[in-house]
């Protein structure tokens, strides 16, 4: 599972881009920087908001109704075909003496 703080960098077409995971809503900003919170990761809104913000970094002369229709599209098909993040492993208990 994504959590808060595992922030990572991505190269795109528009260059490397800095993916901050936090606790904030979905957002692009200028200085090649995207966050993405980390709540509810293995729904189809996640996958849609993660696509929404990428397709801004990517293609940022696209406006706001075509960079949501292009989420929704890419979502749509990327979440019937299969894609789910994979489930946070159990931790193991820790024996306490």
């Amino acid at each position: 599972m994504i959590r808060a703080g595992h922030d990572f960098e991505a190269k795109l077409s528009t260059g490397r881009w800095l993916v901050i995971v936090e606790q904030q809503q979905g957002l692009t900003i200028e200085t090649q920087a995207i966050v993405i919170p980390p709540v509810d990761v293995n729904s189809k809104n996640y996958l849609d908001t993660c696509c929404h913000e990428v397709a801004h970094a990517a293609c940022p002369d696209m406006t706001e109704a075509q960079v949501d229709r292009l989420a929704g599209d890419l979502a749509e098909v990327l979440w019937k075909r299969g894609y789910r993040l994979p489930l946070p492993k159990k931790r193991k208990k820790v024996d306490r003496d």
